[in-house]
C-alpha cells in the first residue's frame, strides 16, 4: 500500500497566494527508517525453523513454580526428538520469574512474551537459576549456529551478565555495550567472538535485538534496536570445532552457581543450528520488530502559523513507552525537537506551528534512523 501524508491548510495571509489551496482527499506519509540491509535477491536461502525457539507465550503473569517444567512454546526438540526438551524449569524455592504483564502482541513481543528476570540482585549478580531441561547433546556439538533474541536491561549492562550459557558456548555481555560468543572445543580451550565495543548501547529500559551467526570459522554480530535495523559488526575470525556436552547444565540468564546474572528481560530467543547470513538475520528482525507510526488525523483541519495542533493515530511510542517520533514536519518546515510532546502512543501535540510553512502541504512524522 502506498501511504500518502495528511493535507494541511494555512490560514496565514500571504502576499503571494490569494487562494487557499485544498485537496478533497487525505492523504497518509511516514518517514521510514533506514533500512541497513540491501534487498535481498529472490533466490536467497529461506529463513529455517529455529531449533529452539522460546516466545514465552505459555508464561502468564506470576511466577514460574518451583520445580515445574513450564513449556516453551517453541518449535525445537531434543535428540530425542520429545517436545519438552527444553521447557524451564526454576531450581531455587525463593525463584519467581514473571512473565511481562500486557505485553503480547505488540513491538518485539509480537509473537509471544517477555521473561523478565528483574528478581536478579544486579548486573553480574545473584540470580534465581532458569534452567534447560535439555537432553545435554541437543546444544553442542554444533558445526555451525546462530543465536538471536531480544533483551532489555534494567540497569547499566557490565562484563559478565549472561544470556544463554550451554556446556560448550556461552553468550554474555563482556563488556558495557559488548556482546561475546565463547565457543568451546573437547579440549576445553575457546575463542571469544566478540561484537564491536559499542555495537549494544541503547539505554536502560529499551529493548535490544542482538544475532550471533556462527559458521565454525567465523561470526558475525548484529545488534539492533526497535526503531533501527540491525548494524553489522566487523567479521571475527577464528576457526573453532565446539566440543560435546559436559555436566554443567544449560542455562538462561545467568552462569552457574547463582552467579552472572542477567538483571532484565529476554523475548523471543532463537537458536538455529546454521549460520544465517544478513538477509536471513533480517528476516528475523523484522517478524518481531515493532510497527510502524501510523497518523489518522490532525486537528484542526486548518492551521494557521502560531497555532496549536494535535495529532492522532499509534505508535507514536516503543514498547517501553519511550517517544519514537524524532520530529514533525510540516512539508518542508521542521518543527523541531522540544518545539512537540508526544503525549501517548497515539496522540502528539504541537503547541504552535512554526513560521515558513506553505499555503497546504504534508504533515510527516519523523522518526529514529529515518
Amino acid at each position: 500500500m502506498n501511504l500518502i501524508p495528511p493535507r494541511f491548510i494555512n490560514l496565514q495571509p500571504r502576499p503571494s497566494s490569494l487562494l487557499m489551496k485544498t485537496t478533497p482527499w487525505p492523504r497518509l506519509l511516514f518517514a521510514l527508517p533506514a533500512l541497513l540491509f540491501a534487498a535481498a535477491p529472490a533466490s536467497r536461502a529461506a529463513l529455517p525453523e529455529p531449533f529452539v525457539h522460546y516466545t514465552f507465550s505459555d508464561l502468564v503473569s506470576g511466577s514460574i513454580p518451583t520445580n515445574t517444567f513450564t513449556v516453551n512454546s517453541g518449535t525445537g526438540v531434543g535428540t530425542t526428538g520429545v517436545t519438552g526438551d527444553f521447557n524451564l524449569k526454576i531450581q531455587t524455592a525463593s525463584a519467581e520469574i514473571y512473565a511481562v504483564s500486557g505485553a503480547e502482541g505488540s513491538g518485539p513481543f509480537a509473537s509471544g512474551r517477555a521473561l523478565d528476570l528483574g528478581l536478579s540482585s544486579a548486573m553480574n549478580g545473584t540470580a534465581p537459576p532458569v534452567v534447560f531441561n535439555s537432553v545435554q547433546t541437543a546444544l553442542s556439538n554444533c558445526a555451525a549456529m546462530t543465536v538471536t533474541g531480544w533483551v532489555c536491561a534494567d540497569e547499566a549492562l557490565v562484563n559478565g551478565s549472561y544470556i544463554m550459557r550451554d556446556s560448550a558456548w556461552r553468550l554474555y555481555f563482556s563488556a558495557a555495550q559488548r556482546m561475546t560468543l565463547q565457543v568451546y572445543d573437547s579440549a576445553n580451550t575457546n575463542i571469544p567472538y566478540n561484537s564491536a565495543a559499542n555495537a549494544f548501547a541503547a539505554p536502560v529500559g529499551q529493548w535490544q535485538f542482538f544475532a550471533v551467526s556462527w559458521s565454525g570459522a567465523d561470526a558475525q554480530w548484529y545488534a539492533g534496536t526497535e526503531t533501527a535495523a540491525p548494524v553489522v559488526s566487523p567479521l571475527v575470525t577464528g576457526a573453532k570445532t565446539m566440543g560435546p556436552p559436559s555436566t554443567l547444565a544449560n542455562s538462561l540468564g545467568r552462569f552457574n552457581g547463582n552467579s552472572g546474572a542477567f538483571k532484565g528481560k529476554f523475548a523471543d530467543l532463537r537458536i538455529y543450528t546454521t549460520a544465517l547470513d544478513a538477509a536471513q538475520v533480517a528476516e528475523v528482525y523484522n517478524e518481531i520488530k515493532p510497527p510502524l507510526p501510523v497518523i489518522t488525523g490532525f486537528a484542526p483541519p486548518a492551521i494557521e502559523v502560531g497555532g496549536r495542533v494535535v495529532i492522532s493515530g499509534s505508535n507514536f511510542t516503543a514498547a517501553g513507552g519511550a517517544p519514537l517520533v524524532t520530529d514533525v514536519l510540516f512539508d518542508t518546515i521542521t518543527t523541531g525537537a522540544g518545539n512537540f510532546t508526544v503525549d501517548s502512543d497515539t496522540q502528539i501535540s504541537v503547541p504552535a506551528v512554526p513560521d515558513g510553512i506553505p499555503d497546504a502541504g504534508d504533515i510527516k512524522l519523523l522518526f529514529a534512523s529515518g
